[in-house]
Protein backbone atom coordinates (compact mmCIF):
# COMPACT_ATOMS: atom_id res chain seq x y z
CA UNK A 1 0.00 0.00 0.00
CA UNK A 2 1.64 3.59 -0.70
CA UNK A 3 1.46 5.37 2.49
CA UNK A 4 1.37 9.15 0.98
CA UNK A 5 -2.08 7.86 -0.90
CA UNK A 6 -3.66 6.91 2.09
CA UNK A 7 -2.74 9.91 4.37
CA UNK A 8 -4.60 11.84 1.68
CA UNK A 9 -7.49 9.57 1.48
CA UNK A 10 -8.31 7.83 4.66
CA UNK A 11 -10.30 9.41 7.14
CA UNK A 12 -12.66 9.93 3.82
CA UNK A 13 -13.67 6.46 4.11
CA UNK A 14 -16.52 4.51 6.25
CA UNK A 15 -15.12 3.50 9.71
CA UNK A 16 -16.72 0.05 8.07
CA UNK A 17 -14.73 0.38 5.04
CA UNK A 18 -11.45 1.06 7.51
CA UNK A 19 -12.56 -1.49 9.55
CA UNK A 20 -11.61 -4.29 7.41
CA UNK A 21 -8.71 -2.76 6.23
CA UNK A 22 -7.49 -2.76 10.26
CA UNK A 23 -8.82 -6.89 10.32
CA UNK A 24 -6.49 -7.71 7.40
CA UNK A 25 -3.53 -6.22 9.24
CA UNK A 26 -4.67 -7.87 12.49
CA UNK A 27 -5.05 -11.43 10.80
CA UNK A 28 -1.89 -10.68 9.04
CA UNK A 29 0.31 -9.97 12.10
CA UNK A 30 -1.43 -12.91 14.02
CA UNK A 31 -2.80 -10.40 16.99
CA UNK A 32 -6.45 -10.25 18.87
CA UNK A 33 -5.24 -7.50 21.54
CA UNK A 34 -4.13 -3.67 21.32
CA UNK A 35 -3.24 -2.66 24.77
CA UNK A 36 -3.34 1.04 25.31
CA UNK A 37 -1.84 3.16 27.70
CA UNK A 38 -4.20 5.49 29.12
CA UNK A 39 -2.08 8.88 29.73
CA UNK A 40 -0.60 10.88 27.63
CA UNK A 41 -1.73 8.11 24.88
CA UNK A 42 -5.72 8.83 25.16
CA UNK A 43 -5.78 11.66 26.66
CA UNK A 44 -3.49 14.48 27.82
CA UNK A 45 -2.81 14.28 31.26
CA UNK A 46 0.29 16.38 31.03
CA UNK A 47 -1.96 19.32 30.66
CA UNK A 48 -3.69 18.80 34.14
CA UNK A 49 -0.78 18.38 35.68
CA UNK A 50 1.08 21.68 34.65
CA UNK A 51 -1.83 23.01 34.67
CA UNK A 52 -2.14 22.43 38.17
CA UNK A 53 1.17 22.89 39.07
CA UNK A 54 0.86 26.80 37.99
CA UNK A 55 -2.17 26.87 40.14
CA UNK A 56 0.15 25.60 42.85
CA UNK A 57 2.77 28.26 41.90
CA UNK A 58 0.83 31.03 42.14
CA UNK A 59 -0.30 29.88 45.43
CA UNK A 60 3.01 30.03 46.41
CA UNK A 61 3.76 33.54 45.32
CA UNK A 62 0.49 34.89 47.47
CA UNK A 63 1.65 33.04 50.18
CA UNK A 64 4.78 34.33 49.94
CA UNK A 65 3.94 37.95 49.32
CA UNK A 66 6.30 37.35 46.00
CA UNK A 67 9.29 37.96 48.08
CA UNK A 68 11.06 34.24 47.61
CA UNK A 69 9.99 34.38 44.21
CA UNK A 70 10.63 31.08 41.89
CA UNK A 71 9.82 31.89 38.17
CA UNK A 72 7.28 29.34 36.52
CA UNK A 73 9.73 27.91 34.84
CA UNK A 74 12.18 27.02 37.77
CA UNK A 75 9.46 25.68 39.71
CA UNK A 76 8.69 23.42 37.17
CA UNK A 77 12.69 22.29 36.91
CA UNK A 78 12.37 21.72 40.50
CA UNK A 79 9.66 19.66 40.47
CA UNK A 80 10.94 17.51 37.64
CA UNK A 81 14.29 17.29 39.52
CA UNK A 82 12.61 16.11 42.62
CA UNK A 83 10.51 13.76 40.22
CA UNK A 84 13.54 12.31 39.19
CA UNK A 85 15.15 11.70 42.22
CA UNK A 86 12.24 9.62 43.31
CA UNK A 87 10.93 7.68 40.27
CA UNK A 88 13.01 6.77 36.95
CA UNK A 89 9.71 7.59 34.81
CA UNK A 90 7.66 10.91 35.14
CA UNK A 91 4.53 9.75 36.41
CA UNK A 92 1.30 11.19 38.40
CA UNK A 93 0.58 9.91 42.03
CA UNK A 94 -0.37 11.14 45.20
CA UNK A 95 2.51 10.40 47.51
CA UNK A 96 4.84 11.80 44.79
CA UNK A 97 3.06 14.99 44.11
CA UNK A 98 2.64 15.45 48.10
CA UNK A 99 6.36 15.57 48.50
CA UNK A 100 7.12 17.35 45.24
CA UNK A 101 5.15 20.36 46.43
CA UNK A 102 6.33 20.27 50.37
CA UNK A 103 10.31 20.45 48.89
CA UNK A 104 9.08 23.28 46.45
CA UNK A 105 7.04 25.01 49.65
CA UNK A 106 10.66 24.46 51.57
CA UNK A 107 12.58 26.13 48.85
CA UNK A 108 10.21 29.14 48.67
CA UNK A 109 10.68 29.65 52.22
CA UNK A 110 7.34 28.60 53.51
CA UNK A 111 6.78 26.60 56.68
CA UNK A 112 5.86 23.00 56.26
CA UNK A 113 3.22 23.26 58.57
CA UNK A 114 1.67 26.22 57.25
CA UNK A 115 -2.19 25.80 56.66
CA UNK A 116 -1.98 28.16 53.72
CA UNK A 117 0.28 25.63 52.45
CA UNK A 118 -1.90 22.23 53.11
CA UNK A 119 -4.84 24.03 51.39
CA UNK A 120 -2.64 25.46 48.21
CA UNK A 121 -1.63 21.70 48.34
CA UNK A 122 -5.28 20.24 48.32
CA UNK A 123 -5.85 22.65 45.38
CA UNK A 124 -3.27 21.31 43.45
CA UNK A 125 -5.10 17.89 44.38
CA UNK A 126 -8.21 18.77 43.55
CA UNK A 127 -7.48 20.05 40.17
CA UNK A 128 -5.72 17.52 39.16
CA UNK A 129 -7.92 14.95 40.57
CA UNK A 130 -11.51 16.76 39.55
CA UNK A 131 -10.90 18.48 35.96
CA UNK A 132 -11.67 16.08 32.76
CA UNK A 133 -8.74 15.60 30.84
CA UNK A 134 -8.84 16.15 27.03
CA UNK A 135 -9.14 13.32 25.02
CA UNK A 136 -7.02 12.99 21.92
CA UNK A 137 -8.40 13.44 18.43
CA UNK A 138 -9.08 10.28 16.78
CA UNK A 139 -9.61 7.72 19.96
CA UNK A 140 -13.31 7.34 19.85
CA UNK A 141 -13.42 6.62 15.77
CA UNK A 142 -10.31 4.40 16.21
CA UNK A 143 -11.56 2.53 18.88
CA UNK A 144 -14.84 1.68 17.23
CA UNK A 145 -13.16 0.80 14.22
CA UNK A 146 -10.97 -1.78 16.49
CA UNK A 147 -14.20 -2.85 17.41
CA UNK A 148 -15.45 -3.48 14.14
CA UNK A 149 -12.32 -4.87 12.97
CA UNK A 150 -12.54 -7.87 16.03
CA UNK A 151 -9.66 -6.29 17.65
CA UNK A 152 -9.80 -6.08 21.34
CA UNK A 153 -8.72 -2.81 23.01
CA UNK A 154 -7.44 -2.88 26.56
CA UNK A 155 -5.72 -0.50 28.80
CA UNK A 156 -3.12 -0.56 31.25
CA UNK A 157 -1.78 2.44 33.23
CA UNK A 158 -0.28 3.41 36.22
CA UNK A 159 -2.51 5.05 38.57
CA UNK A 160 -4.90 4.66 41.54
CA UNK A 161 -8.57 2.89 40.20
CA UNK A 162 -10.64 6.27 41.29
CA UNK A 163 -9.00 8.12 39.07
CA UNK A 164 -8.38 5.99 36.39
CA UNK A 165 -11.70 5.60 35.81
CA UNK A 166 -12.90 9.64 36.01
CA UNK A 167 -10.34 10.21 33.01
CA UNK A 168 -11.88 6.66 30.98
CA UNK A 169 -15.71 7.65 31.65
CA UNK A 170 -14.88 10.51 29.52
CA UNK A 171 -14.11 7.93 26.75
CA UNK A 172 -16.56 6.11 27.93
CA UNK A 173 -15.56 2.69 26.21
CA UNK A 174 -14.48 0.48 28.33
CA UNK A 175 -15.45 -2.43 31.64
CA UNK A 176 -13.85 -3.31 34.24
CA UNK A 177 -12.61 -6.29 32.84
CA UNK A 178 -10.96 -4.13 30.58
CA UNK A 179 -8.43 -2.20 32.52
CA UNK A 180 -5.74 -2.88 34.43
CA UNK A 181 -4.40 -0.41 37.29
CA UNK A 182 -0.77 -0.70 37.54
CA UNK A 183 1.00 0.36 41.17
CA UNK A 184 3.64 2.71 40.60
CA UNK A 185 6.12 0.23 42.51
CA UNK A 186 5.57 -2.17 40.26
CA UNK A 187 8.91 -3.24 37.84
CA UNK A 188 7.68 -2.06 34.23
CA UNK A 189 7.78 -5.90 32.90
CA UNK A 190 5.58 -6.92 35.52
CA UNK A 191 2.71 -4.21 35.28
CA UNK A 192 1.82 -5.48 32.12
CA UNK A 193 2.49 -9.23 32.66
CA UNK A 194 -0.18 -8.58 35.60
CA UNK A 195 -2.41 -6.78 32.30
CA UNK A 196 -2.15 -9.63 30.10
CA UNK A 197 -3.04 -12.21 32.91
CA UNK A 198 -6.29 -10.29 33.76
CA UNK A 199 -7.00 -9.74 30.45
CA UNK A 200 -6.69 -13.39 29.06
CA UNK A 201 -4.11 -12.85 26.44
CA UNK A 202 -0.32 -13.76 25.76
CA UNK A 203 2.25 -11.06 24.69
CA UNK A 204 2.43 -12.58 20.76
CA UNK A 205 -1.23 -11.85 20.46
CA UNK A 206 -1.25 -8.26 21.45
CA UNK A 207 0.38 -4.77 19.74
CA UNK A 208 1.45 -1.90 22.37
CA UNK A 209 0.23 1.81 21.93
CA UNK A 210 1.97 4.46 24.37
CA UNK A 211 3.74 7.73 25.06
CA UNK A 212 6.44 6.04 27.30
CA UNK A 213 8.60 4.13 25.32
CA UNK A 214 10.51 2.54 28.57
CA UNK A 215 7.53 1.80 30.26
CA UNK A 216 5.03 0.59 27.81
CA UNK A 217 6.79 -0.32 24.38
CA UNK A 218 10.00 -1.92 25.22
CA UNK A 219 8.30 -4.24 28.31
CA UNK A 220 5.86 -5.39 25.70
CA UNK A 221 7.67 -6.21 22.64
CA UNK A 222 10.29 -8.16 25.70
CA UNK A 223 6.99 -10.31 26.23
CA UNK A 224 6.33 -10.79 22.62
CA UNK A 225 4.25 -8.31 21.41
CA UNK A 226 4.46 -8.09 17.68
CA UNK A 227 4.05 -4.26 16.97
CA UNK A 228 5.18 -1.55 19.12
CA UNK A 229 3.50 2.06 18.72
CA UNK A 230 5.46 4.95 20.13
CA UNK A 231 3.19 8.05 20.68
CA UNK A 232 6.48 10.55 20.69
CA UNK A 233 4.77 13.95 21.11
CA UNK A 234 7.99 15.61 19.42
CA UNK A 235 10.45 13.70 21.76
CA UNK A 236 14.16 13.47 19.96
CA UNK A 237 14.65 10.87 17.50
CA UNK A 238 15.75 7.52 19.15
CA UNK A 239 16.78 4.55 18.45
CA UNK A 240 14.15 2.55 18.25
CA UNK A 241 14.09 -1.63 18.66
CA UNK A 242 12.57 -3.86 16.21
CA UNK A 243 8.97 -3.60 15.69
CA UNK A 244 8.75 -0.68 16.77
CA UNK A 245 6.68 2.04 15.10
CA UNK A 246 7.43 5.92 16.40
CA UNK A 247 3.77 8.43 15.68
CA UNK A 248 3.60 11.93 16.46
CA UNK A 249 -0.13 11.35 17.92
CA UNK A 250 -2.92 9.00 18.66
CA UNK A 251 -4.61 10.34 15.61
CA UNK A 252 -1.74 8.99 13.32
CA UNK A 253 -2.11 5.32 14.78
CA UNK A 254 -4.52 4.38 12.27
CA UNK A 255 -2.80 5.19 9.00
CA UNK A 256 0.13 3.86 10.52
CA UNK A 257 -1.98 0.49 10.69
CA UNK A 258 -3.53 0.55 7.55
CA UNK A 259 -0.44 1.76 5.58
CA UNK A 260 1.23 -1.42 7.07
CA UNK A 261 -1.90 -3.80 5.89
CA UNK A 262 -2.53 -5.88 2.81
CA UNK A 263 -5.95 -4.17 2.46
CA UNK A 264 -6.76 -3.11 -0.85
CA UNK A 265 -7.70 0.36 -0.34
CA UNK A 266 -7.77 1.55 -4.28
CA UNK A 267 -11.58 -0.91 -4.05
CA UNK A 268 -13.15 1.06 -1.75
CA UNK A 269 -12.85 4.58 -2.68
CA UNK A 270 -14.21 3.55 -6.67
Amino acid sequence: MQKEKLDCTWWELSNETLAVGVKTWAVDLGVTTALLDLDDTLCDTSALFWNAIEDYWRNMERITGGKQRLAFEECVKWWKGVFAGMREVFVVHPSITDYTAYVIAKEYGVRLGSRDLVEALEQLQIDIYYTEPTIYEDVDRTLRIFKQAGLDSRVGTIALEPWTWRKLKVIDRFSEEEVCCFEVTEPKQGQWVKGLRKFGVAGHECVIVGDNYEEDIVPMLELGARRGYWVAHGREERRLMLGVIRIEEFKDLLPAILSQSQWDWRSSLV
